[in-house]
């Protein structure tokens, strides 16, 4: 049952590019002493008439975030960090406080016609001295050199050194061609949406920007990091790989030291091709150019992370609560690489924190239940999880985490009272219905009912079929016919499956996925009746980081049904050894 389970981190975590890029929470923040060049940018507010240009005001904003963090020996706090306060009332020490931040800048945003106007003024948040303002009106293809304009002056206001090269950064003017920005901001407001990692509606808009400016290096760079993206987790296919093989090729031809460029090639590798060195090639060089940016160390350690360098990832994975201290995925990230390592104690420090300041985000309330059963079989937290109160529109979420705890502590009639509620979670194609078939065909034949359980693995085996035509590459599919066969009684396809998804993602090609589709692999060859070698795999897997949680007693005492009765599998599954930390 594990197996199952264990893949919905593996679709919640996804990486940089989801708006979830989260931290360790304020806590940590408010203890530090403020460094006196560090700045929180707050969300520029839209004057035009036209509402319709917030995209406008919104990526403005976030290029003058970035211009900012080229700029060495300044601190800015990160994107997500500082949206929350959009349209706030807080008083700016008060937003100071909680950032730690030594300064903030207010800004607008007015756009009409060809004419924009663009307003900023500076902050000591630790006074509440204004410290500098301006107003910028130029027409509108003129926006670069007011962002320019605005880090500069900024970084004189904080006495800060601007290198010659950091200056030429600033500078750049990526395309003349402003409809042509307009559709590169409208996919990034999206690419910066909550709805990012499961819609590729940004790629139209890509397309379009490149087309009305062929020579727009950023827009093709993103590009192709997005149809990379879309090969590693949607559609394994030889025409997303082509389609950001040649998009990548021109962006790198055009523009090969534009910081957005050298992004977009280590995405490329990354996704497209599991290629971590040359990934990290990229990403050091981009480490280089925006020393600021926490998105770089990220990438880092989820790269680092698949190689097996579960040392090394994690402190970069913590590196981002230091700039971006508000941002969930940071939270959420880390707190499944602790989990992965077994060390739950940190875990939980490491979400609670978060909960704290964040009370109805549902995830991290699931999630804090989920690690604490997983650190010591506690329930305590999982009946908390149970007795919240959930707004209308968040039911089915909750709905969806209630199941998958009921089946990790083996509520089995739990689970099926669940089920009846609410078959598929339809809110997300995150969650497939071939992943929550197979999912809930584990379940029934744990609970003992196998006429339930093979009429959902028939299902799910139909849409496992379905999407290999589409996918036939896609290893972590292999692995999963593998288990719905298992549950069919077909011995062979089941061998089968599970060779092929080895063949395919071999463990030491992907320290993340590899592991994940050898906990389905045995969970298949369990339920085939080839005990000795699924007990051999859980045996070896309670000693290796699987994401998020791996092979772990309490889980396992709960499931496994051929092989509760192996006295192996008792005295693995009894042995607290077998919970303790990694590393």
């Amino acid at each position: 049952m594990g197996a199952v389970i264990a893949a919905l981190a593996v679709t919640l975590i996804f990486s940089r590019h989801s708006p979830a890029r989260q931290v360790v929470g304020q806590a940590e923040t408010s203890a530090q002493v403020v460094d006196s060049k560090s700045i929180a940018v707050l969300p520029f507010e839209n004057m035009s008439e036209d509402k319709g240009n917030a995209f406008f005001a919104d990526g403005v904003h976030e290029d003058v975030l970035t211009n900012l963090s080229f700029i060495r020996d300044l601190r800015v706090i990160s994107r997500t960090s500082v949206m929350q306060y959009r349209g706030t009332t807080k008083p700016i020490k008060q937003i100071g406080r909680e950032l730690g931040v030594a300064y903030v800048l207010e800004g607008s945003v007015r756009r009409e016609g060809n004419k924009v106007r663009v307003t900023g003024q500076l902050i000591d948040a630790r006074t509440d001295a204004h410290v500098w303002g301006k107003a910028y009106d130029r027409d509108v293809t003129d926006i670069f050199a007011i962002q320019g304009e605005l880090a500069e002056a900024i970084a004189g206001a904080l006495q800060s050194v601007i290198s010659p090269e950091t200056k030429a950064l600033i500078a750049r003017r990526p395309t003349e061609n402003s409809a042509a920005y307009d559709d590169y901001l409208k996919a990034r407001q999206i690419r910066n949406s909550a709805e990012f990692i499961e819609k590729e509606d940004d790629i139209p808009l890509l397309e379009d920007a490149v087309r009305l400016d062929p020579r727009f290096a950023p827009a093709w760079a993103e590009l192709g990091s997005r149809r990379a993206y879309a090969y590693f987790q949607f559609e394994q296919s030889e025409r997303q790989l082509d389609s950001a093989k040649e998009a990548i090729d021109v962006a790198v031809r055009l523009a090969p030291d534009d910081p957005a460029v050298i992004e977009g090639l280590g995405d490329y590798y990354y996704y497209g091709y599991r290629d971590y060195i040359r990934a990290t090639e990229q990403y050091l060089r981009l480490a280089q150019m925006r020393p600021n940016d926490p998105v770089v160390y990220f990438s880092l350690g989820l790269i680092q992370r698949r190689q097996g360098r579960w040392v090394d990832a994690i402190p970069n994975l913590l590196r981002g609560p230091k700039l971006d201290p508000t941002n969930y995925s940071y939270v959420r990230e880390v707190t499944w690489s602790l989990i992965a390592v077994r060390r739950y104690d940190q875990a939980q420090t490491v979400i609670q924190a978060y909960m704290e300041t964040h009370p109805q985000k549902l995830e991290a309330a699931f999630v804090f239940s989920y690690s604490a059963f997983l650190a010591l079989g506690s329930t305590t937290e999982m009946q908390a999880f149970a007795h919240r109160t959930v707004e209308p529109s968040k039911r089915s979420e909750y709905l969806y985490f209630q199941t998958l705890n009921a089946q990790l502590c083996g509520n089995w009639a739990e689970f099926i009272h669940l089920d009846r509620e609410q078959r598929y979670y339809n809110n997300s194609p995150g969650f497939p219905h071939w992943y929550q078939d197979i999912n809930a065909a584990e379940s029934f034949a744990e609970s003992g009912d196998m006429a339930e359980a093979r009429a959902r693995a028939t299902d799910a085996k139909g849409l496992l079929n379905a999407e290999l035509a589409r996918q036939p590459d896609n290893s972590e599919l292999w692995a999963y016919l593998s288990l719905a066969c298992a549950l069919l009684g077909d011995k062979g396809e089941a061998m089968r499956s599970a060779q092929r998804s080895v063949e395919l993602m071999p463990e030491s090609r992907d320290a993340v996925d590899g592991p994940n589709n050898s906990v389905t692999r045995a969970h298949a060859l369990a339920w085939i009746g080839e005990k000795n070698q699924a007990l051999a795999e859980i045996e070896r897997l309670l000693h290796v980081p699987v994401m998020p949680w791996g092979m772990n007693i309490y889980e396992n005492r709960a499931s496994w049904r051929p092989l509760q009765d192996e006295p192996r599998f008792k005295e693995l599954v009894l042995d607290k050894k077998n919970n303790e930390p990694l590393f």
